[in-house]
């Protein structure tokens, strides 16, 4: 049998964690692909203006830099955790990778559209008010809270459990190792670097600055008059579309965030070694949470691809295939042209 089948075998949660980000990427692909079709049939070049371009393309970069982040951070920051002689550092930022990356093109995006209240043409008088929440679906601003609310449960669940280190950092799961002694066993804590409160409340700051500049980019979205009363029906199509693709990048930022953390508390759950003497059989140390941690790793392992494929999805779906659509159209409009004159 070939390792890495014995490896999937063996932990298949770890490989579908490790690996999910190809499902991601093939789901987003047919997605994309299928809109593209649909796409070329109806695309109202007209209502979409410079600036929305601009501020697709900065959600597009925004979702880059998330998928870029949740790897990077956390691989610059396993390289700076243990020093050479074993004692490990308290790093406050190494959970904030997804949310942080959002931040700076979302307010980018937010300035840009405010701007855009200088691009009117005709006037068109307002025929209802309008809010932040206009123009987002509520199964959208649902899911966003939900994924909020899940990630501000478990990051209290897990402060509560969390024990201070020598650093003084909050940060430590304190687990029941044995320490033996002939035939009997003693209890001995032993801390296992967790996401305890001194990570977690970083996390619910960045996330919580994350969720305001979301906000400003609804609210300048929403807030923005119309250009032209011919092309009103359609600017609320693309702002629509600007409102979803923001929605998305948080709600996929923040369940990243949630799967990276609760990947973290699975694994200082698990024994961490072992002891054995001639007289006792091999005895695991740590472990205590082991049942629960096989669940967070599982809920690890699901959500992080669902995560990544609604960033990706977020920097994409609105804009992307329409334009792959809008380019076909004219290339096939100007081969049928050429065989035209080629025919007279």
């Amino acid at each position: 049998m070939p390792a890495w089948l014995q490896i999937a075998i063996s932990d298949p949660w770890s490989v579908l964690y490790a690996h999910g980000w190809v499902a991601s990427v093939v789901a987003v692909l047919v997605i994309l692909a299928m809109r593209v079709r649909a796409g070329g049939r109806d695309s109202n070049v007209d209502a979409v203006s410079m600036r929305d371009r601009i501020v697709f393309l900065l959600l597009a970069i925004g979702a880059v830099l998330v998928f870029l982040a949740q790897e990077l951070v956390r691989d610059l920051a396993a390289t700076m955790f243990v020093n050479p002689d074993w004692t490990t550092n308290f790093i406050w930022w190494r959970y904030v990778g997804p949310p942080a990356a959002l931040i700076l093109p979302l307010i980018l995006a937010a300035v840009v559209l405010r701007r855009a209240r200088r691009d009117v043409e005709v006037r068109v008088p307002p025929t209802a008010a309008r809010d932040w929440s206009t123009f987002s679906s509520r199964s959208s601003l649902w899911c966003a809270s939900v994924a909020l609310g899940t990630l501000a449960s478990v990051s209290i669940l897990a402060g509560m459990q969390s024990s201070q280190a020598v650093d003084g950092a909050f940060r430590l799961l304190r687990t029941r190792g044995y320490e033996i002694y002939g035939d009997s066993r003693a209890l001995q804590e032993e801390g296992m670097d967790y996401f305890g409160w001194s990570y977690s409340a970083p996390v619910l700051v960045i996330t919580g600055l994350a969720v305001v500049a979301v906000w400003f980019v609804l609210r300048e979205n929403a807030l923005r008059p119309y250009r032209r009363p011919e092309t009103a029906a359609g600017e609320a199509q693309v702002r629509s579309a600007l409102a979803s693709s923001a929605t998305l990048l948080l709600t996929g930022g923040v369940l990243l965030t949630t799967a990276i953390a609760l990947r973290d508390i699975g694994n200082a759950g698990l024994p961490w070694g072992f002891m054995s003497t001639e007289s006792i059989e091999s005895i695991p140390i740590g472990g205590e949470f082991e049942a629960l941690s096989r669940v967070l790793l599982a809920l690890a392992a699901l959500v992080r691809p669902v995560g990544l494929t609604l960033v990706l999805l977020g920097g994409t779906v609105w804009w992307l295939p329409s334009l792959i659509a809008r380019r076909g159209l004219y290339t096939g409009h100007g081969a049928a042209r050429s065989v035209t004159e080629v025919g007279q």
